[in-house]
Protein backbone atom coordinates (compact mmCIF):
# COMPACT_ATOMS: atom_id res chain seq x y z
CA UNK A 1 0.00 0.00 0.00
CA UNK A 2 2.79 2.32 0.70
CA UNK A 3 5.12 1.21 -1.77
CA UNK A 4 7.59 -0.53 0.09
CA UNK A 5 8.76 -2.43 -2.28
CA UNK A 6 10.84 0.79 -4.59
CA UNK A 7 13.12 2.99 -2.71
CA UNK A 8 11.15 6.07 -0.58
CA UNK A 9 12.62 8.52 -3.09
CA UNK A 10 10.97 6.97 -6.24
CA UNK A 11 7.53 6.74 -4.07
CA UNK A 12 5.17 9.45 -5.21
CA UNK A 13 1.87 9.56 -3.93
CA UNK A 14 -0.82 9.73 -7.00
CA UNK A 15 -3.87 11.82 -4.95
CA UNK A 16 -4.19 8.93 -2.28
CA UNK A 17 -7.54 9.46 0.19
CA UNK A 18 -8.34 8.21 3.56
CA UNK A 19 -11.63 8.99 2.99
CA UNK A 20 -12.44 9.39 6.38
CA UNK A 21 -12.26 12.21 8.65
CA UNK A 22 -10.35 10.50 11.02
CA UNK A 23 -7.95 7.13 11.29
CA UNK A 24 -8.48 4.22 13.67
CA UNK A 25 -6.14 4.89 16.50
CA UNK A 26 -4.77 1.22 15.64
CA UNK A 27 -3.78 2.21 12.74
CA UNK A 28 -2.01 5.48 13.53
CA UNK A 29 1.18 4.26 14.29
CA UNK A 30 1.33 1.92 11.10
CA UNK A 31 0.41 5.00 8.97
CA UNK A 32 3.07 7.31 10.58
CA UNK A 33 5.65 4.46 9.99
CA UNK A 34 5.19 4.82 6.24
CA UNK A 35 4.13 8.45 5.61
CA UNK A 36 7.69 9.67 7.33
CA UNK A 37 9.24 7.31 4.70
CA UNK A 38 7.97 9.99 1.54
CA UNK A 39 9.81 12.84 0.95
CA UNK A 40 7.04 14.90 -0.72
CA UNK A 41 3.05 13.84 0.43
CA UNK A 42 -0.25 14.66 -1.45
CA UNK A 43 -3.95 13.82 -0.01
CA UNK A 44 -7.26 13.99 -1.65
CA UNK A 45 -8.98 15.77 0.79
CA UNK A 46 -8.40 18.86 3.42
CA UNK A 47 -9.19 16.40 6.27
CA UNK A 48 -6.68 14.31 4.80
CA UNK A 49 -4.31 17.25 5.25
CA UNK A 50 -4.63 17.19 8.35
CA UNK A 51 -4.40 13.69 9.68
CA UNK A 52 -1.26 13.97 7.81
CA UNK A 53 -0.05 17.01 9.57
CA UNK A 54 -0.87 15.26 13.01
CA UNK A 55 0.82 11.89 12.28
CA UNK A 56 4.11 13.48 10.76
CA UNK A 57 4.60 17.00 11.60
CA UNK A 58 4.25 17.47 7.60
CA UNK A 59 2.22 19.32 5.24
CA UNK A 60 0.70 17.78 2.35
CA UNK A 61 -0.82 19.29 -0.78
CA UNK A 62 -4.23 19.32 -1.27
CA UNK A 63 -4.67 17.49 -4.84
CA UNK A 64 -7.77 17.21 -6.99
CA UNK A 65 -8.37 13.27 -8.11
CA UNK A 66 -6.16 12.25 -11.45
CA UNK A 67 -9.17 11.32 -13.38
CA UNK A 68 -9.97 15.08 -13.24
CA UNK A 69 -6.48 15.46 -15.00
CA UNK A 70 -7.84 14.43 -18.27
CA UNK A 71 -10.59 16.34 -20.20
CA UNK A 72 -13.81 15.45 -21.39
CA UNK A 73 -12.59 15.18 -25.10
CA UNK A 74 -9.90 12.80 -23.37
CA UNK A 75 -12.27 10.47 -21.68
CA UNK A 76 -14.43 10.51 -24.74
CA UNK A 77 -11.61 8.58 -27.21
CA UNK A 78 -12.76 5.47 -24.06
CA UNK A 79 -16.60 5.59 -23.92
CA UNK A 80 -16.90 6.78 -27.72
CA UNK A 81 -18.40 3.28 -29.14
CA UNK A 82 -21.25 3.51 -25.85
CA UNK A 83 -22.19 7.55 -26.38
CA UNK A 84 -25.55 6.60 -27.86
CA UNK A 85 -28.82 6.92 -26.00
CA UNK A 86 -31.65 7.95 -28.13
CA UNK A 87 -34.33 8.47 -25.10
CA UNK A 88 -33.94 11.05 -21.76
CA UNK A 89 -32.65 8.83 -18.77
CA UNK A 90 -31.95 9.33 -15.05
CA UNK A 91 -28.69 7.35 -13.58
CA UNK A 92 -28.66 6.75 -9.85
CA UNK A 93 -25.20 5.30 -8.51
CA UNK A 94 -25.40 3.95 -5.07
CA UNK A 95 -22.40 2.13 -3.27
CA UNK A 96 -24.24 2.04 -0.52
CA UNK A 97 -27.15 0.59 -1.55
CA UNK A 98 -30.28 2.26 -1.40
CA UNK A 99 -33.79 1.83 0.48
CA UNK A 100 -36.94 1.97 0.51
CA UNK A 101 -37.89 5.98 1.44
CA UNK A 102 -34.68 6.97 -1.39
CA UNK A 103 -36.61 4.72 -4.12
CA UNK A 104 -39.52 6.43 -3.74
CA UNK A 105 -37.95 10.03 -3.07
CA UNK A 106 -35.33 9.88 -6.60
CA UNK A 107 -38.76 8.55 -8.01
CA UNK A 108 -40.46 11.84 -7.63
CA UNK A 109 -37.31 13.65 -8.60
CA UNK A 110 -37.14 11.94 -11.71
CA UNK A 111 -40.35 13.41 -13.52
CA UNK A 112 -41.66 10.45 -15.09
CA UNK A 113 -37.97 9.62 -16.69
CA UNK A 114 -36.72 5.83 -16.77
CA UNK A 115 -34.02 5.26 -14.15
CA UNK A 116 -31.18 3.42 -15.00
CA UNK A 117 -29.39 2.14 -11.83
CA UNK A 118 -25.25 1.13 -11.75
CA UNK A 119 -23.25 -0.35 -8.95
CA UNK A 120 -25.70 -2.12 -6.93
CA UNK A 121 -23.50 -5.59 -5.31
CA UNK A 122 -26.61 -7.39 -5.33
CA UNK A 123 -28.20 -6.70 -8.81
CA UNK A 124 -25.52 -7.90 -11.74
CA UNK A 125 -27.46 -6.05 -14.27
CA UNK A 126 -26.31 -2.93 -12.58
CA UNK A 127 -22.60 -3.88 -13.02
CA UNK A 128 -20.70 -2.48 -16.15
CA UNK A 129 -17.39 -1.55 -17.28
CA UNK A 130 -15.38 1.47 -17.59
CA UNK A 131 -17.15 2.87 -20.72
CA UNK A 132 -20.14 1.71 -20.55
CA UNK A 133 -20.38 3.81 -16.65
CA UNK A 134 -18.94 7.01 -18.51
CA UNK A 135 -20.75 6.96 -21.39
CA UNK A 136 -24.38 6.94 -19.00
CA UNK A 137 -23.19 9.92 -16.66
CA UNK A 138 -22.02 11.87 -20.12
CA UNK A 139 -26.09 11.35 -21.16
CA UNK A 140 -27.88 10.80 -18.24
CA UNK A 141 -30.99 13.76 -17.83
CA UNK A 142 -29.36 14.02 -14.07
CA UNK A 143 -27.51 12.21 -11.98
CA UNK A 144 -28.21 11.12 -7.83
CA UNK A 145 -25.15 9.69 -6.27
CA UNK A 146 -23.23 8.48 -3.14
CA UNK A 147 -20.03 7.67 -5.18
CA UNK A 148 -17.49 9.76 -5.32
CA UNK A 149 -15.97 8.91 -8.89
CA UNK A 150 -19.69 9.11 -10.27
CA UNK A 151 -19.73 13.16 -8.96
CA UNK A 152 -16.47 13.51 -10.05
CA UNK A 153 -17.26 12.75 -13.51
CA UNK A 154 -20.79 14.55 -13.25
CA UNK A 155 -18.96 17.97 -12.48
CA UNK A 156 -16.39 16.93 -15.52
CA UNK A 157 -18.89 16.47 -17.86
CA UNK A 158 -21.13 19.19 -16.59
CA UNK A 159 -24.21 16.77 -15.31
CA UNK A 160 -26.69 18.18 -12.92
CA UNK A 161 -26.47 15.64 -9.93
CA UNK A 162 -27.84 15.36 -6.38
CA UNK A 163 -25.77 13.98 -4.09
CA UNK A 164 -26.97 11.33 -0.94
CA UNK A 165 -25.25 10.43 2.35
CA UNK A 166 -23.85 6.76 1.68
CA UNK A 167 -26.13 3.85 3.77
CA UNK A 168 -24.81 0.73 5.33
CA UNK A 169 -21.46 2.30 6.52
CA UNK A 170 -20.12 2.13 9.71
CA UNK A 171 -18.58 4.95 9.50
CA UNK A 172 -18.75 8.21 7.02
CA UNK A 173 -17.69 8.14 3.68
CA UNK A 174 -18.57 11.37 2.76
CA UNK A 175 -14.94 13.26 3.41
CA UNK A 176 -14.22 12.74 -0.04
CA UNK A 177 -17.39 14.38 -1.42
CA UNK A 178 -18.29 16.95 0.53
CA UNK A 179 -14.28 18.34 -0.34
CA UNK A 180 -15.00 17.91 -3.66
CA UNK A 181 -18.24 19.70 -3.56
CA UNK A 182 -16.85 22.27 -1.63
CA UNK A 183 -14.18 22.65 -4.24
CA UNK A 184 -16.09 23.53 -6.95
CA UNK A 185 -18.64 25.27 -4.47
CA UNK A 186 -21.42 22.92 -5.54
CA UNK A 187 -21.88 22.25 -1.05
CA UNK A 188 -25.83 22.97 -2.41
CA UNK A 189 -25.83 19.90 -3.98
CA UNK A 190 -26.53 17.80 -1.45
CA UNK A 191 -30.21 16.11 -1.02
CA UNK A 192 -30.80 17.80 2.44
CA UNK A 193 -29.82 21.47 0.66
CA UNK A 194 -30.78 21.32 -2.64
CA UNK A 195 -33.37 22.89 -4.15
CA UNK A 196 -35.99 20.44 -5.04
CA UNK A 197 -38.16 22.87 -7.07
CA UNK A 198 -35.17 23.60 -9.42
CA UNK A 199 -33.42 20.77 -9.28
CA UNK A 200 -31.93 20.79 -12.75
CA UNK A 201 -30.67 23.92 -12.78
CA UNK A 202 -27.26 23.93 -12.18
CA UNK A 203 -24.17 26.45 -12.92
CA UNK A 204 -21.00 25.03 -14.23
CA UNK A 205 -19.43 28.61 -14.98
CA UNK A 206 -16.74 28.58 -12.46
CA UNK A 207 -15.89 24.54 -13.70
CA UNK A 208 -13.28 24.81 -15.85
CA UNK A 209 -11.58 27.61 -14.53
CA UNK A 210 -11.29 25.71 -11.27
CA UNK A 211 -10.07 22.76 -12.98
CA UNK A 212 -7.47 25.04 -14.63
CA UNK A 213 -6.17 25.95 -11.44
CA UNK A 214 -6.12 22.75 -9.88
CA UNK A 215 -4.28 21.16 -12.63
CA UNK A 216 -1.55 23.87 -12.77
CA UNK A 217 -1.20 22.64 -8.83
CA UNK A 218 -0.80 19.46 -9.57
CA UNK A 219 1.55 19.63 -12.55
CA UNK A 220 3.69 21.36 -9.91
CA UNK A 221 3.70 19.02 -7.41
CA UNK A 222 4.68 16.36 -10.29
CA UNK A 223 7.72 18.38 -11.29
CA UNK A 224 9.20 18.09 -7.87
CA UNK A 225 10.34 15.06 -9.56
CA UNK A 226 12.18 16.67 -12.61
CA UNK A 227 11.85 15.12 -15.60
CA UNK A 228 8.59 12.91 -14.67
CA UNK A 229 6.19 15.41 -16.40
CA UNK A 230 6.39 17.06 -19.74
CA UNK A 231 2.76 17.83 -20.23
CA UNK A 232 2.31 21.59 -20.22
CA UNK A 233 -0.97 23.29 -19.03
Amino acid sequence: QFGSMVSAEKRIPFSPSFGEEKIPIEKYNYCKKWLNEYPNLCIRENSGARIIKELTGKSAKVLIDPVLLLTVDEWKKIFAGNMKNSKPFVLTCFLGGSNKERGEKIQSLSQGLPIKAVGRYDDKDSWVGPDKFLSLIYNADIVFTDSYHCLAFSILFHKPFVVFNRLNTEMSQMTRLNNLMDLFHFSDRKITEVNIDNIRKISFEQTDIILKEERKKYYDYLNLWPGLVNKKI
